[in-house]
């Protein structure tokens, strides 16, 4: 539902507009120059490649809108409450991705687990 809201409406209505498009480096990348640099942003090859490889797993966190809590407009508490519904549907899809389909497979359990995580990361990438 967070995801709906942030992207159908915020991001639709503002693309890429600095400041009110969080979809604009995702909060934690700075990708245009109408954006001031930081110091914190030198880690950006980084934290692009943390977001490419675990990318489904970004889009679930994106609600939590680490930019306003850099620039304290989000407390760590509200945040929290966020992380927790989250949490539950992370461990939920990873369950399902990682250990139910795998389990189901029986002996093939292994091939299962690779072809599941190769299949993330090309869908991510």
């Amino acid at each position: 539902m967070q995801w709906k809201h942030s992207h159908n409406y915020i991001h639709h209505k503002y693309t890429n507009i600095v400041g009110l498009d969080e979809d604009v480096g995702y909060g934690i990348m700075r990708v245009t120059r109408d954006e001031p640099w930081e110091r914190w942003m030198l880690g950006n090859p980084i934290y692009n490649l943390l977001l490419g490889t675990f990318f489904e797993w970004g889009v679930a966190l994106h609600h939590i809108e680490t930019a306003k809590i850099r620039h304290k407009e989000k407390t760590w508490a509200e945040a929290r409450k966020d992380l927790r519904v989250i949490g539950k549907k992370v461990a939920k899809q990873s369950g399902k991705d990682y250990l139910v389909f795998p389990a189901l497979t029986g002996r093939s359990w292994k091939h299962t687990l690779k072809a599941n995580m190769t299949a993330n990361l090309i869908r991510n990438y």
